[in-house]
């Protein structure tokens, strides 16, 4: 493949992952008002915080769903198909959710209109980022893969700060009333516009190369999933383990934090955006620049990986002591540090999943570990986080699970051999 067509893959995938991961976690970054707005007043605000994060938990736990799903038809039948239809599936409950009426104006079934739109987007997402990834590393010279991916997840990581972006500008220029009564709405119904977006970018796009050898020599399998339980079990399960310290952690520090913050330690939800945002910016730079060193420098990706999680887990305590001090300095240095190590396992975890599993059954092989991962960690780690601090009464309490999860991490990483046949 020449080098346009590899910059084109780049660049429409990260745009798209920007899109979509967009539509995806706006819901977590705004929970403080969703909480208010779709729970009865009457709730305390620890209960209604609590449903809105099992709701943002939900649309992880049907992940593995759609994954199973979208990844069957994406071996069966192509990588550009799924690549195409999830941008489509996410739009529109993104965009249905900014029409939603508010709990104080249909009552129950404003909760219950949510709850369903959570669950479509997370069986949109069950595609999108196993899917992706496996199109972009098909499409790929053996010299940019890991580039190539980077800037994918860079992507993804786009969306949070575009989100985080648009809240800043929200909460910065509506009031407390306005926010409450329709500001809330204006991500999502942008977030679905930006959809479509997405849909028309990637429709440019080829199918791999990797499967249409496989559909001209009809080596696609009838059912994969059923050849991956049978053949590719502990596969799956060492990516679980390894992809789970990246779910938490990414999820607890750009997706949690903002409530966090303004909850725990009582920092201004304008200014968590933009801490937030800067750190993305970091995460974003961090994941782009290891990516492109790891190509150049041919360094073994599971050494790229034990560093970024060591970092994770040794900076942890510091990291949420600097959290109550409320120094802008100090929070800046903690951010850019934490998002060092973050990147540096981001930018490679995806090509450890990719690498363990044959061609023919690689998309369903990369979203059952990468879905199952961030349906139980991702997923749950928000509720876990506020659950633990709660019943410890000890602000540090995320601090603690995520050095447990990076160590199991690191365990896992160990366990990973990748298959002799390098695509």
């Amino acid at each position: 493949m020449d080098s346009n067509n590899n910059l084109r893959v780049i660049v429409v995938s990260a745009i798209g992952g920007v899109l979509e991961y967009y539509d995806f976690v706006v819901f977590i970054l705004f929970a403080n008002i969703i909480s208010q707005v779709f729970f009865p007043a009457h709730e305390s605000e620890y209960l209604a915080l609590a449903a809105t994060y099992t709701f943002f938990a939900v649309g992880y736990f049907v992940r593995p769903i759609g994954g199973i799903i979208l990844a069957h038809f994406g071996d069966r039948y192509g990588r550009k198909k799924i690549f195409l239809l999830t941008v489509f599936l996410m739009a529109i409950p993104t965009f249905l959710i900014g029409l939603i009426p508010t709990y104080a104006s249909i009552g129950l079934i404003a909760p219950i209109l949510l709850l369903l739109m959570r669950i479509c987007q997370g069986l949109a997402m069950g595609g999108e980022i196993p899917g992706s990834s496996v199109f972009v590393y098909e499409h790929m010279t053996r010299n940019l893969k890991c580039s190539g991916i980077s800037y994918l997840i860079a992507g993804l990581f786009g969306g949070i700060l575009l989100g985080s972006i648009i809240g800043s500008i929200i909460t910065k220029s509506l009031s407390n009333e306005s926010l409450m009564v329709w500001g809330w709405r204006i991500p999502f119904l942008l977030g679905g516009l930006l959809g479509v977006v997405g849909m028309y970018l990637r429709s440019k796009l080829t199918e791999t190369p990797i499967f249409m050898d496989i559909q001209k020599h009809n080596k696609q399998p009838k059912m994969p999933i059923g050849e991956i339980l049978k053949n590719h079990k502990w596969s799956v399960i060492a990516g679980i383990c390894t992809t789970l310290a990246l779910a938490s952690t990414v999820t607890t520090y750009y997706m949690y934090l903002p409530t966090y913050l303004s909850k725990v330690f009582k920092y201004e939800l304008s200014t968590v955006f933009v801490y937030n945002s800067a750190a993305l910016v970091f995460l974003i730079l961090a994941t782009i620049l290891t990516g492109i060193f790891s190509d150049r420098s041919k360094i073994n990706n599971k050494v790229i990986y034990l560093i970024g999680a060591l970092i994770v887990a040794l900076f942890s305590i510091a990291a949420f002591d600097i959290m109550k001090g409320h120094n802008p300095l100090l929070m800046t240095l903690m951010f850019l540090i934490i998002s060092i190590g973050v990147g540096l396992v981001s930018s490679v975890f995806v090509l450890l999943l990719i690498k363990t599993f044959p061609p023919n059954i690689r998309f369903s092989g990369v979203s059952a570990a990468y879905n199952i991962s961030f349906a139980v960690f991702g997923g749950l780690t928000p509720l876990i986080n506020t659950m633990l601090i709660e019943h410890s009464q000890n602000p540090m309490a995320p601090a603690y699970f995520l050095i447990a999860v990076n160590i199991i991490g690191v365990i896992a990483l160990l366990k990973i051999k990748f298959l002799k046949e390098e695509v």
